[in-house]
């Protein structure tokens, strides 16, 4: 049976515990590009760190590494397979058992998706390293194993014919077998092949030790398989650091340039010195090589040096910026502005220093480089305030812009999508700006066309008039079309369809085909888009239930009736929070009937039972019947009581799965005396008696500071309320209403 060997044995990781959380609060992808990005590398402890984050993430981040992994042919997966290995010898540490779960999973997901033998074998081989019983059945080979190879020796090598040696050399590689590293080595130095030779720096790389890591520095010097031995070096199995350094200290010319890439790309601090010292050489290769190096070797010890070199900056700035953000990322991050800040006030560059500020996305940093706008650093503080993620940054970005920097608009656009205020409002300043510019007229119209607000898709459609970007709008409106067919007036929706499928015909003519499929959707949406008829139910005429919602306007309603518009016969609602609609009449027992569904995720509002006007009906009501859409994400963390159909705070209610957006769904409260029963779609989801809920303390026992009675341990002093308004209570848009009817009961 083949031996099974570390790949990379200096990454049989420390023993002491990592935390599970990321300290950065970084997104799995993120993780993912780091990790790739710090790799090859002699920082143990820092991989070890984001390796501990990748295992912290799964599965999500685990599946987007082995993602990575393209066909062997590819030849691109030298990062994904060195970090693939760094998380075997982690899960593989008795430390870290708690790991071996999620990377088990990992691997034997990757195993049943890949198609690729080579990668398929370095997951099995990598799989077996890690330590659980059970991996057996999911590696198990389908044919016998190989049988052990012996041990050649140089004579018996040498009798081999030139491939079934590069053959030997390469089993022995993948075996990490180190009782051959003689043999691997004296092919690395002699081989008269080059591609045997290079062969052995590979495999050299994946015996690794000392031995070897002189070795394959003594064979980059000589210039031997240059490309194989660089490779070699760069994904060794260990530290080569000691070589390198040693290397350094007398390398000229082009051997000193390669070493001092080399340090950088493996990160050898030690190496932080020579570097330094290169970027002063006459010789431009080590210069630049110098340049490329120092961004990998600094650390939070270099500050005060990376400072200097990056304020003295003339040329290549990007370079000692790449170093001094390195240097910050070692600082906390909420230190990093003010380090920042400090070093500014006092450069003779302070322009060098944007950039930095502007990475750290801050509210300070966005107001530093305001501060530097009108005066002799102006082109580079706008340059950085367009790089910042910031939406405070769009105001001056669109000074500029509207002072004749068109170029920035995008940027501006870009960051109004992260606004919480009226981005339509935002959005239609930058027409202005645009003018007669097609190419930034389309991208205001995408931006403004991504909205789910009828006022947007009307602007659009404004613009399908000009000739010359009218299948650009027709596209947008296609797209935007679905998410506001029903807050649209239809008539107006009817009409502006007409248009662009009028576009879309003469597109179709000419032979698009995605223009016909968009014309036949767009019939289609027009006819489903068609106004709600809200009527009673024969059954209901006979009860004698009362429609309270006419389809056409809010006669017989009080309030916020803006931000509760009749649209297409249905109530939409684009209320802000406190923004209520009131029945006029005051009701005591009933049953209250009505249509609702959510246009858009997270979708909060309630009806209010026997309440005043303008209070809050959860507390100063008989009580608030939840209206959330807490399949949301964002309510992740809600109470109980929370929950749609809960009396809020009072009785939760049966948590129930909530129809797809834009599909209806039917609710109905009945209110009699002091209970309250919720059906949603048929299923009774509360059935309670409020009185006895509390237990009659629907306020605090006197002197008490919570009530203990109550689920959410407030007072409730409305409760007991004997009539009242029926309420909608808006807490913002993304709802509509319709078929909204009652049946007054006798007391």
């Amino acid at each position: 049976m083949k031996k099974i060997l570390s790949i990379i044995a200096f990454l049989a990781l420390a023993a002491g515990v990592v935390s599970a959380q990321d300290s950065r609060q970084r997104k799995p992808e993120t993780i993912v590009q780091d990790v790739l990005a710090l790799v090859p590398t002699n920082d143990i402890p820092a991989l070890e760190a984001e390796i501990q984050s990748l295992v912290g993430t799964a599965p999500e981040s685990l599946d987007l590494l082995f993602g990575k992994m393209q066909p062997y042919e590819a030849a691109v997966n030298e990062k994904a397979e060195y970090v693939i290995h760094a998380l075997t010898q982690y899960a593989s540490n008795p430390e870290h058992a708690d790991a071996v779960e999620p990377v088990k999973a990992a691997f034997e997901k990757a195993i049943v998706a890949c198609t690729d033998q080579y990668n398929k074998a370095f997951y099995e081989q990598e799989l077996r390293l890690v330590a659980y019983a059970d991996a057996a059945p999911v590696v198990q080979p389908a044919t016998a194993p190989d049988p052990v190879r012996p041990k050649l020796s140089a004579a018996e090598f040498a009798a081999l014919d030139i491939d079934d040696q590069r053959d030997a050399i390469y089993w022995i590689g993948e075996n990490r077998d180190k009782s051959q590293l003689k043999l691997v080595l004296s092919n690395l130095k002699a081989a008269a092949d080059e591609n045997l030779c290079g062969d052995a720096a590979i495999a050299a790389s994946k015996i690794g030790g000392k031995k070897a890591a002189k070795a394959l520095v003594a064979a980059l010097m000589t210039g031997k398989a240059s490309d194989k031995v660089t490779e070699a070096l760069q994904r060794f199995n260990g530290n080569i650091g000691p070589a390198v350094l040693k290397a350094l200290k007398k390398a000229t010319g082009d051997n000193a340039a390669k070493l001092l890439g080399l340090a950088g790309t493996r990160h050898i601090k030690g190496a932080f010195g020579k570097v330094v010292e290169g970027l002063a050489s006459p010789d431009n290769a080590i210069a630049q090589a110098a340049r490329g190096a120092l961004k990998g070797v600094v650390t939070e010890k270099n500050l005060a040096q990376v400072v200097s070199l990056l304020d003295g900056a003339t040329e290549n700035v990007a370079d000692f910026h790449d170093a001094f953000q390195n240097v910050l990322n070692f600082l906390p991050e909420e230190n990093r502005t003010s380090v920042i800040a400090e070093q500014i006030a006092k450069a003779a560059n302070p322009q060098n220093f944007f950039a930095a500020l502007a990475a750290t996305g801050s509210d300070e940093a966005v107001e530093l480089l305001k501060s530097n706008l009108g005066g002799s650093h102006d082109a580079e503080a706008i340059a950085a305030l367009a790089a910042i993620d910031n939406y405070d940054a769009a105001e001056p970005l669109f000074a500029a812009a509207a002072a004749g920097n068109k170029g920035l608009l995008p940027r501006f656009l870009e960051l109004v999508e992260n606004y919480s205020g009226s981005k339509f409002d935002e959005y239609t300043k930058a027409f202005d700006i645009a003018g007669d510019d097609n190419a930034l007229l389309v991208k205001v119209l995408d931006k403004m066309g991504w909205m789910t607000d009828a006022k947007a898709f009307e602007k659009v459609a404004e613009y399908i008039d000009r000739p010359e970007i009218a299948k650009d709008v027709a596209d947008i409106l296609v797209e935007q079309a679905p998410k506001v067919a029903g807050i649209v007036p239809y008539d107006t929706f009817k009409s502006v369809i007409a248009k662009v499928n009028a576009v879309n015909a003469k597109a179709s003519a000419k032979g698009d085909a995605d223009a016909g499929y968009a014309i036949d959707a767009m019939k289609k949406l027009v006819e489903e888009s068609k106004p709600f008829v809200n009527a009673l139910t024969p059954e209901e005429v006979a009860e004698g239930f009362v429609l309270l919602f006419n389809g056409k306007d809010l006669t017989g309603w009080v309030g916020d009736i803006e931000g509760y518009a009749p649209v297409n016969g249905a109530i939409n609602v684009n209320s802000n929070f406190g923004g209520n609609l009131y029945t006029e009449k005051e009701y005591r027992n009933f049953v209250y009937r009505f249509e609702f569904r959510f246009l858009e995720e997270g979708v909060n509002n309630g009806v209010g039972i026997r309440t005043p006007f303008d209070v809050d009906a959860a507390y100063d009501a008989m009580c608030e019947c939840q209206i959330l859409d807490h399949d949301a994400p964002m309510y992740a963390d809600l109470h109980e009581y929370q929950v749609h159909g809960s009396v809020y705070g009072v009785v939760p209610a049966k948590r129930i799965v909530h129809k797809p957006l834009g599909q209806w769904s039917q609710e109905e409260i009945v209110v009699k005396g002091d209970n309250v029963k919720v059906t949603v779609n048929g299923e009774v989801i509360v059935d309670a008696n409020v009185r006895e809920a509390c237990q009659g303390h629907n306020v605090a026992p006197e002197g008490a500071e919570e009530n203990p009675y109550t689920v959410d341990h407030r007072d409730h002093p409305g409760m007991f309320n004997e009539r009242g308004h029926i309420s909608f209570c808006g807490h913002g848009h993304g709802l509509q209403f319709k078929n909204v009817r009652i049946l007054e009961l006798e007391d």
